[in-house]
C-alpha cells in the first residue's frame, strides 16, 4: 500500500492518457477521443472522480487496491465452490495473491483491476448452483466488465461453448445462452449507442495499432494503413479477416501467446506457477489437466492424441515450421484427449476448463507480450495449480510407492506450494525493482536482500520532478505545448502535450520539419495526434510545440538524432534550459 500510494511510477502513460481521454469525453469534445483496446469505462471513470478527489494519482490507486483485494477475496469462495473444502481454497487464493503481475498491476496502474473483478465476479455466480438468477448476473458482471475491456466477450463465448457441450436439455441450454448473451447487450448498448451517436460505428475499436506495434514484421505497414483508415475516416472494413486468414493468428496461437502462461523462452513475462524456471508451467498445467480427464485404458484414449501429434508434425514439417510452433505438438494431442474425456471431467470443474480455452483462442487475434493483458485467464490458472498440488501430487505419489504414508505425502506437496510460493515472492520483488527503479541487475541472494533494505530511487521519476519545477516557473502554462516523450510532465504542468518518442520515422533530418511533425510518416502523426493531450483524432489541431523535453528512461537507451542535433545547434531559437546530470534527458525551449 505504501508502495502504491507513495511511488508515483515515471511511466505511468496509461493512466494519464486515460484520464485525459475521460476528461474529453465529458468536459470537451468527444468527438475527438479513439481508445483503441477499451471501451470508455475506464477513462470516464478516472475523470469523473479525478474531478471530486482532485488526485488522479489518489483515485486510480484507490480503484486498483480496493479491486484487487476484492479479487483476492473472491477467489477463496470461487475455489471452495469447486473444490469443495477450505484448504484447496486457501492455496489457490494464496497463489493468486502472490503473482507478481498482480502485484505490479497495483502498482503501475493500468486498466485491468476493475473489469478482472466483474470477470472473478462473474465466475464465481458461475461456480454456484442453477438458477435463472445466476444467468442474469453474470450476463450483468460481464456486461460491466466490457464497457471497461473487451475481453470479457471472449469469456462470454466460452461460457457458451461450455453451456452447448454441457448435456443438459437443448430448451434448458437455449434459455440460459439468451439469457446472458441479452441480458450482456443489454448492458453494453449504452455504449454502443454513445459510440454511434458520437463517431457513426457500434464498435470503434479494432486491433490494428496494436498489431501495428507488435505484430510481425510484414505486416507492420498494413496495420499502419488500417489504424490511420479506422481513426481519421470510421472506415467499417473488416480487420477479422486480416487476422484469422493470416500467419500472424498462427504465431500468436502457437508461438508468442503460450509463453504468457508456459515461460517458454525464459523471459520474465509469464504466469508460470514457477516464474524463474522455463517450461515450468508445462508440466503443471498439463498434468493437472490429464488427472482431471479422468482417462481409461481405451484404444482410442491411445491412437487419438498419437494420430494428432503425427498430422501436426506432418503438416509443420511440410511448412518447415516445427522450430517455430514445436508448442502445437505438445498441446493439441492434451486438447484432443481433453475432448474425448469431456463427459468424465466434473460438472463443477468443466467450465473452467473450457473457459481458459475459449478465451485464449479469441485472444489470439493478437500478440501478448505483457501478462497483464491476459489476466482474466487466472479465473482457473490458481484452480489448475491447485489441483495439481494437492490431487496430482498425491496421485503421483501414491502409484510411485503405496505404502508412502499420508504424512510424508503431505510435506512433499508442502514443499511444492512452498517452492512456488517463494519463487514468486522473490520474482515479484525483482519484478518490482525493474519497473520502478530500473534495476535490471540480478545479484546474489545475499546482494538483493542488502539493495532491498537500501533507499532506492528512480531517475527518471527525479528528473521528471525536476523538470516539472523548472517549468512550474513559465508563464500561460496551459497555453502551452510541450513535445515530449513522457506524459508526466505535461499533466504536472497542466500544459498540452504533442506525444512524441523522438524515433518516428522522417524524410528529413531538419529539426524544425520535425517539430512541426512535417516530415512524419501518417502512421506516426496518427499515433502522435491518439497520444496528445487534447486528442486530436481528426488531425486538425497543428500543434506547434514551445518546449521539447526528451527523457532518457535507460543509460543504455539510444540518443535520438534530434536531441544529438539540438545539443550540437547553435541557433537561438532552441535554448537549453535543462540537462540531467546523470542521463541524457534535456529540456529546449523554442522561440516561435
Amino acid at each position: 500500500m505504501f508502495t502504491s500510494f507513495i511511488i508515483h511510477q515515471p511511466d505511468e502513460i496509461d493512466v494519464i492518457f486515460y484520464y485525459n481521454a475521460g476528461n474529453e469525453i465529458l468536459n470537451g469534445d468527444p468527438s475527438n477521443v479513439y481508445i483503441s483496446n477499451a471501451g470508455i469505462g475506464w477513462p470516464v471513470t478516472l475523470a469523473f472522480f479525478t474531478d471530486y478527489v482532485g488526485d488522479l494519482f489518489t483515485v486510480s490507486k484507490s480503484i486498483s487496491l480496493i479491486f484487487s483485494g476484492l479479487i483476492i477475496f473472491i477467489t477463496f469462495f470461487l475455489i471452495k465452490n469447486i473444490l469443495g473444502n477450505n484448504i484447496s481454497a486457501l492455496i489457490g487464493q494464496s497463489l493468486l495473491a502472490i503473482n507478481p503481475f498482480l502485484h505490479l498491476d497495483a502498482i503501475i496502474l493500468n486498466n485491468e483491476m476493475i473489469p478482472l473483478f466483474f470477470i472473478f465476479l462473474g465466475a464465481y455466480i458461475l461456480s454456484k448452483k442453477d438458477s435463472t438468477k445466476k444467468y442474469l448476473l453474470i450476463g450483468l458482471c460481464l456486461g460491466i466488465s466490457f464497457w471497461f475491456r473487451y475481453q470479457s466477450l471472449f469469456i462470454l463465448f466460452g461460457i457458451v461453448v461450455y453451456l452447448l457441450i454441457s448435456n443438459q436439455v437443448i430448451r434448458i441450454t437455449t434459455k440460459k445462452v439468451l439469457i446472458i448473451s441479452l441480458v450482456f447487450l443489454l448492458v453494453i448498448s449504452p455504449m454502443l449507442l454513445y459510440n454511434y451517436s458520437v463517431h457513426g460505428v457500434v464498435f470503434d475499436a479494432d486491433p490494428s495499432l496494436y498489431m501495428e506495434v507488435y505484430g510481425s514484421q510484414t505486416n507492420k505497414e498494413m496495420w499502419g494503413d488500417n489504424f490511420i483508415e479506422k481513426v481519421s475516416d470510421d472506415t467499417k472494413t473488416s480487420w477479422f479477416e486480416k487476422i484469422i486468414f493470416n500467419e500472424q493468428y498462427i504465431t500468436n496461437l502457437f508461438k508468442i501467446n503460450p509463453q504468457t502462461i508456459f515461460n517458454l523462452n525464459s523471459e520474465i513475462t509469464n504466469f508460470s506457477p514457477i516464474p524463474i524456471i522455463q517450461f515450468s508451467g508445462i508440466p503443471i498445467f498439463l498434468f493437472a489437466s490429464l488427472y482431471l480427464f479422468n482417462l481409461k485404458k481405451t484404444k482410442i484414449a491411445l491412437v487419438l492424441p498419437v494420430i494428432v501429434l503425427l498430422i501436426s508434425a506432418s503438416i509443420l514439417l511440410f511448412f518447415d515450421k516445427i522450430e517455430d510452433y514445436y508448442f502445437a505438438l505438445i498441446i493439441l494431442p492434451i486438447i484432443s484427449l481433453g475432448i474425448l474425456s469431456i463427459r468424465r471431467i466434473e460438472r463443477k470443474i468443466l467450465p473452467f476448463m473450457v473457459i481458459p480455452v475459449v478465451y485464449y483462442l479469441g485472444l489470439s487475434l493478437v500478440p501478448i507480450y505483457d501478462p497483464v493483458n491476459m489476466f482474466a485467464i487466472l479465473i482457473s490458472l490458481p484452480l489448475l495449480v491447485t489441483i495439481f498440488c494437492i490431487g496430482f501430487i498425491p496421485f503421483l505419489l501414491k502409484k510411485i510407492q503405496k505404502n508412502l504414508s499420508l504424512k510424508k505425502s503431505n510435506f512433499i506437496v508442502f514443499m511444492i506450494i512452498l517452492v512456488i510460493i517463494i519463487s514468486n515472492v522473490g520474482f515479484s520483488y525483482k519484478l518490482e525493482s525493474m519497473v520502478m527503479y530500473q534495476d535490471y541487475e540480478l545479484g546474489t541472494i545475499s546482494n538483493e536482500l542488502q539493495k532491498f533494505f537500501k533507499k532506492k530511487t528512480s531517475i527518471a521519476s527525479n528528473e521528471i520532478n525536476e523538470i516539472t519545477e523548472l517549468l512550474t516557473n513559465e508563464s500561460n502554462l496551459n497555453q502551452k505545448y510541450i513535445m515530449s516523450n513522457s506524459y508526466a510532465v505535461s499533466h504536472n504542468i497542466k500544459s498540452k502535450n504533442v506525444h512524441a518518442n523522438f524515433y518516428e520515422n522522417v524524410n528529413s533530418k531538419s529539426i524544425e520539419q520535425f517539430l512541426l511533425r512535417e516530415s512524419w510518416s501518417s502512421f506516426d502523426i496518427t499515433y502522435s495526434n491518439h497520444y496528445s493531450i487534447p486528442p486530436d483524432r481528426y488531425n486538425l489541431n497543428n500543434p506547434v510545440p514551445d518546449y521539447l523535453v526528451y527523457i532518457q528512461w535507460n543509460n543504455d537507451d539510444k540518443i535520438p538524432w534530434l536531441i544529438n542535433k539540438l545539443n550540437s545547434s547553435e541557433d537561438k531559437k532552441f535554448e537549453k534550459i535543462y540537462q540531467s546530470k546523470q542521463t541524457n534527458s534535456a529540456v529546449f525551449k523554442i522561440s516561435q
